[in-house]
C-alpha cells in the first residue's frame, strides 16, 4: 500500500497520511475512492426491481431499452433473471432512479 502525504495547502485540511490504492496522482486516487464508496451503496438491481422501475416510468421493454442503450431482448433477459446487469448498467439505473425520485 502506498501512503500519500497530503499538504494542508493543497487540500485545505490538516496534514495527514491518506492510504490509497497505488495510482499516479492524488486526484485519480480520490476519484477512485469516491467511486468505491458509490459502488458500495449501489442496489443489486434484481429482476423484479428492474421490472418495477420500468413500470414506474411507464415504459415498455423496448422504450426502456432505448433509454438505457441496450436491446429490447436484453431487458427481457434482465427482467427474467437470465442475465445480470453490469456494474455500468447498475450505475446508470441508480442515477435514473435518483433523478426520478427528485421529480416526485
Amino acid at each position: 500500500m502506498i501512503i500519500i502525504r497530503s499538504s494542508p495547502k493543497v487540500l485545505n485540511m490538516p496534514e495527514q497520511n491518506i492510504p490509497c490504492i497505488p495510482k499516479r496522482t492524488l486526484h485519480f486516487s480520490l476519484d477512485y475512492l469516491t467511486m468505491l464508496e458509490y459502488l458500495a451503496d449501489m442496489k443489486a438491481w434484481l429482476p423484479d426491481e428492474i421490472r418495477d422501475f420500468r413500470k414506474l416510468l411507464g415504459m415498455t421493454q423496448r422504450q426502456f431499452a432505448n433509454m438505457i442503450g441496450v436491446s429490447g431482448n436484453y431487458v427481457y433477459y434482465l427482467e427474467g433473471g437470465e442475465r445480470k446487469p453490469s456494474k455500468t448498467l447498475k450505475i446508470l439505473l441508480n442515477y435514473l432512479e435518483k433523478e426520478q425520485s427528485k421529480r416526485r
